[in-house]
């Protein structure tokens, strides 16, 4: 897993949210480790999400959107 091996201080960029995760608890854990590794996340067309309460709670507003966008694509 590209997690295991990321090094410590680094930044993960990603191009949509949805490529990080699929559902919203898969999300919350890969950036609870990023940020154990002092890690910056940075989502393309929407900008760095800070390790602090506004910082997670607007990544689990976004996380929720796309699993929800997900699931309605699905059942089309």
């Amino acid at each position: 897993m590209l997690l295991e091996k990321f090094p410590e201080g680094d930044t993960l960029l990603v191009t949509k949210l949805d490529r990080l995760a699929r559902t919203v608890r898969d999300g919350i854990d890969i950036v609870e480790l990023l940020f154990e590794r002092k890690a910056i996340l940075r989502i393309k067309q929407i900008g760095t999400i800070e390790n602090n309460y506004v910082g997670m709670f607007f990544l689990n507003v976004l996380l929720n959107v796309a699993e929800m966008t997900g699931i309605s694509k699905s059942n089309l």
